[in-house]
């Protein structure tokens, strides 16, 4: 898919400045990728989903705060109104339900979340460094990069953790990368010209929103009160980002 999204240009250069710096940010966005996804699924192990999905989508936080910092993005008061609504009104969607409540966290069980919460927004943030140190139109090359390590270190990981497969997980990661893989380009080519602290909340919150619709249509999945109304905010926010 990121190969689709190049087009005609070469994935490496030898000798060209700009593309030894997309080759090399590239793996390091690929260490940091496969990294995050493997912590990510141990802390689903060990803290839960409702947990776990909170802590992954509040990285969302670490580029927007930072592109305001190092690169002195400025958002008016609504947008960061709109910022903190749907930061908000995700951690509300995502908390566990009180029949099922939240056993407590430990040590290491903390540790795991809070390695969620950086390694994923530290993450995100490097699209954000490279479309502002690194040649922007290179964006698809940059992905490829990052998607072929991740690739590479995750069939090491699976040969030696796991040698088993069947259909059902091949059809599944093809999926999920697959649309990873287009999300996270379409994400690069926004920060191209929109400031940090419109795309990624921006692109956190619909895509909480694509996924309700999508689970409404499919399989008729029925939505609580509780998080109709999270659903409402978020729109807000979205308006309040683009104001």
């Amino acid at each position: 898919v990121s190969l689709l999204f190049m087009g005609d240009i070469p994935l490496f250069i030898p000798g060209s400045a700009d593309y030894t710096f997309t080759l090399w940010f590239g793996c390091l966005n690929g260490i940091l990728f496969i990294s995050w996804f493997f912590l990510y699924q141990i802390s689903i192990s060990r803290n839960g989903v409702p947990v776990s999905v909170i802590f992954s989508k509040l990285g969302v936080i670490i580029p927007t705060i930072g592109s305001v910092i190092f690169f002195n993005e400025q958002p008016t008061w609504l947008q960061i109104a709109g910022v903190i609504i749907a930061v908000a009104a995700i951690v509300v969607y995502n908390m566990p339900n009180e029949k099922t409540g939240q056993q407590k966290l430990g040590p290491v069980n903390l540790l795991l979340l809070l390695l969620v919460f950086f390694i994923g927004g530290v993450g995100d943030f490097d699209s954000k460094i490279f479309t502002m140190m690194g040649n922007a139109s290179l964006g698809p090359v940059f992905m490829c990069h990052t998607f072929i390590l991740a690739f590479v270190l995750s069939f090491v990981l699976w040969l030696v953790k796991d040698h088993s497969i069947n259909l059902q997980d091949v059809i599944f990661g093809m999926g999920l990368g697959v649309f990873n893989s287009i999300a996270t380009n379409l994400l690069l080519a926004s920060l191209k010209t929109l400031p940090a602290f419109i795309a990624y909340p921006f692109y956190t919150v619909s895509m909480l929103v694509v996924v309700n619709i999508v689970n409404w249509l499919l399989f008729r999945e029925k939505q609580g009160k509780k998080k109709i109304i999270c659903l409402v905010f978020i729109c807000g926010a979205l308006l309040l980002l683009n104001i």
